[in-house]
């Protein structure tokens, strides 16, 4: 076992060293792969380069599979870990023969939002969820789509009430299932939804607690941000997500500190502009969505 995981590990490699095509993007939107979906839904499929952690994630836990194999408690968790590696093989395999298939998915549950950040447009728009059910035929047209991960966004996704259903039958096909949120409503959540997440709950910050308030849109958000890092560091494995524009540019080495005394990772990504957003009158934070 142990030398067929190490064999398919570097056939990876090799593959991720020829094939140029894998570190590129799909499209920016579902609606080009699983025809039009109406109202507020947009899922982009892209390829490895969109959550090189989720990949390390998948390897490493492979490379565990032939040491803790023979444990019955935990045989399910390992088959999973093998059909997910197995089906990242495939589709890594796949790109590097020219055929462009997804691997890794993000996929936005809604575009309610309780912040009003200034580089987002989502929280403008006028949103109705979708039903359990329809997010649940989209998974599965995801997943029969050869993508091994997702990444479920908004907007703000715990502000579902439903949400827990959603990532348990995500994990169900089985996906690897990650969350990405503002954290303003982590504290309060990560009790819920923790037993469903096996990548990565990834909690925005934009700069240290004034600049990060600034630009977020509500006055307090820092504070509740980091409270549910700290709420989640244990229950799952939590990584810093940031934005990188001209007002917090000088705080991104704060940023990285504060990820080291958290004891959690960090990932950074240059602002880029939504065009395709209709725009509309402010909206304030309602008491609700606090």
């Amino acid at each position: 076992m142990y030398i067929f995981l190490l064999a398919l590990i570097g056939l990876t490699f090799l593959i991720s060293w020829h094939g140029s095509g894998i570190l590129s993007h799909l499209t920016p939107h579902s609606q080009n792969m699983f025809g039009r979906e109406k109202a507020r839904i947009r899922t982009r499929l892209v390829f490895i380069s969109m959550d090189l952690q989720m990949y390390v994630q998948v390897i490493s836990r492979m490379r565990r599979v032939s040491n803790c194999f023979s444990e019955e408690k935990n045989t399910g968790y390992y088959l999973e870990t093998l059909w997910l590696g197995l089906r990242l093989y495939r589709g890594l395999f796949v790109n590097s023969l020219g055929v462009r298939a997804p691997l890794f998915c993000g996929h936005k549950l809604t575009y309610n939002c309780n912040l009003r950040c200034k580089m987002c447009p989502f929280w403008k728009r006028s949103s109705t969820d979708s039903s359990l059910e329809k997010e649940k035929a989209i998974l599965k047209r995801i997943y029969d789509s050869g993508v091994c991960g997702i990444a479920f966004e908004g907007g703000e996704p715990l502000l579902r009430n439903d949400l827990v259903t959603i990532p348990a039958f995500s994990r169900s096909l089985p996906l690897h299932t990650s969350l990405i949120t503002n954290g303003s409503l982590l504290e309060s959540r990560i009790d819920e939804i923790a037993s469903y997440i096996n990548g990565v709950v990834y909690v925005s910050l934009d700069g240290l607690e004034k600049t990060h308030d600034t630009i977020r849109g509500v006055s307090g958000c820092f504070g509740k941000a980091v409270r549910g890092i700290i709420a989640s560091r244990e229950k799952v494995s939590v990584t810093i997500n940031t934005t990188i524009m001209a007002e917090n540019v000088h705080e991104i080495e704060d940023l990285v500190k504060l990820a080291k005394e958290l004891d959690i990772r960090i990932s950074v990504a240059v602002a880029h502009e939504y065009c395709n957003a209709p725009r509309r009158t402010h909206l304030p934070v309602t008491k609700s969505e606090r």
